[in-house]
């Protein structure tokens, strides 16, 4: 998102994503992104990523964020290591 909002910054992230070049590149892997955060992220997290990409700006970054923030700290438990295992334990 950084490199989105701030194009120069590509060069910070081409050393873990070496195939991205140029802002036409970025924007294209944050697409993609948000299309895979709609599997797991909430709908604050959806809505707010949304924005950003539509309206780039400081305002929609920091709301993005906090919103992620956010969803990390919701700690759901209502499944345990037993119920998850592929086979139970003896």
């Amino acid at each position: 998102m950084d490199a989105y909002l701030e194009p120069d910054n590509i060069t910070y992230l081409n050393s873990v994503h070496p195939a991205l070049k140029n802002a036409r590149d970025t924007s294209e892997w944050l697409k993609a992104e948000y299309r895979d955060m709609m599997l797991y992220s909430s709908k604050e997290v959806i809505i707010t990523v949304r924005n950003f990409i539509n309206a780039p700006s400081e305002d929609n970054f920091n709301l993005a964020i906090l919103a992620m923030r956010e969803d990390l700290r919701d700690k759901n438990t209502d499944l345990s290591a037993t119920e998850i295992a592929i086979r139970p334990p003896r």
